[in-house]
């Protein structure tokens, strides 16, 4: 019995031992490739329209809202341009009413995000990012009295901007790691 206590002992050591050898920490002290970003205008790709300019100025906002990185005016004082393509406006129906009216939405937008290097005119990375949200119409409503949770679609429009724009500027932050 003695012998058993004293081999799960090793054995329980060596495992230990062996684990803190496979062990190491990430360093997070990474100098990123783009300290200064200059954000050009968005694209609009869809039939929809002024999206682009609702976006522009939500993702600016919220570039201004983080020190992390510094946002530029001109692409000449920048170290990475980033560049955002609006490429798929989906609002699609989820919920009706007893008269077949809808009443919920779902509003899915698509759109192609780049970095690139500004020096030497290189792509960092290109990611396709999309927002997505569900919102009761206020404009619609079947009942006739308004809920608290009813909003238009220009409402929901800048809650997926807000979405979409602290993810671009996550990912311009974070996503060097890869």
């Amino acid at each position: 019995m003695r012998k058993h206590l004293l081999f799960l002992f090793v054995f329980v050591f060596f495992l230990a031992f062996v684990g803190c050898l496979e062990y190491s920490a990430k360093d997070n002290s990474y100098s990123m490739p783009a300290k200064k970003i200059f954000i050009r205008a968005v694209q609009n790709n869809t039939n929809q329209y002024g999206l682009e300019a609702n976006l522009t100025v939500t993702l600016s906002d919220e570039a201004l809202n983080d020190s992390r990185v510094s946002f530029v005016n001109s692409e000449y004082e920048a170290d990475g341009i980033l560049s955002i393509v609006i490429r798929r406006y989906i609002l699609r129906p989820l919920t009706y009413d007893a008269n077949m009216a809808a009443e919920q939405y779902k509003m899915w937008v698509v759109t192609e995000v780049s970095m690139t290097n500004a020096k030497d005119n290189v792509e960092m990375w290109k990611e396709n990012m999309e927002a997505i949200h569900i919102y009761l119409d206020s404009d619609k409503s079947s009942s006739g009295k308004e809920s608290s949770d009813a909003v238009s679609e220009q409402d929901a429009r800048t809650a997926a901007w807000e979405k979409l724009s602290r993810r671009i500027i996550r990912r311009i932050v974070k996503g060097y790691q890869n």
